[in-house]
């Protein structure tokens, strides 16, 4: 089963350092994975994963979207979903009708929240329920405190720490074995 899994949420949850350290934990799993930047007006994942400097990130993000944009973005999720097993979509950090084109190639959904904007998840889940797009789990982020998981039908949990680098940290690689064993990967 070919599975990609957009993550979504506000702006600055660690939606980037989350995609690239959970891709990560998957290939140490034996997983064929792949972190996809989708937020290509701001490209945070290739700053993480040591591509392009802080100040190349910034000299490349822009506030408009374009329709070549969003069609590049859903080009390369389309993409990445012919050569891997399991793809994470790195969203933009705004709810926008006008991304259908992107998470129309998802399966499923994280929805992915720093600890001062939980407000904001039932926005995400409502969009995400518009879109038809399952939500596999739901992760608040915070900068410190305890991390945790939970894994009942919708995979529940706490990050800390997401500053922009990928991280190791056991509720990283359990939240990988369960969606591989969800997913039959």
């Amino acid at each position: 089963m070919k599975v990609a899994i957009i993550v979504g949420g506000p702006p600055n949850s660690g939606k980037s350092t989350f995609s690239v350290s959970l891709v990560r934990a998957l290939q140490d799993q034996g997983v064929s994975a792949e972190a996809v930047d989708l937020d290509l007006w701001a490209p945070t994942k290739d700053y993480i994963e040591g591509k392009i400097s802080k100040k190349e990130r910034e000299e490349l993000k822009r506030s408009k979207i374009t329709k070549e944009d969003i069609d590049d973005a859903a080009k390369r999720l389309e993409r990445a979903k012919e050569s891997y097993d399991f793809v994470i979509g790195d969203a933009p950090g705004g709810i926008s009708g006008n991304l259908r084109p992107i998470y129309q190639l998802a399966t499923h959904t994280i929805i992915l929240c720093r600890e001062d904007k939980q407000t904001e998840i039932d926005k995400w889940k409502k969009f995400f329920e518009k879109m038809n797009l399952p939500i596999a789990a739901i992760i608040v982020t915070k900068i410190t405190g305890k991390e945790d998981l939970q894994a009942n039908d919708l995979i529940e949990g706490t990050l800390v720490g997401l500053k922009r680098e990928p991280i190791d940290t056991p509720v990283i690689r359990s939240m990988a074995s369960i969606l591989r064993s969800r997913f039959g990967l």
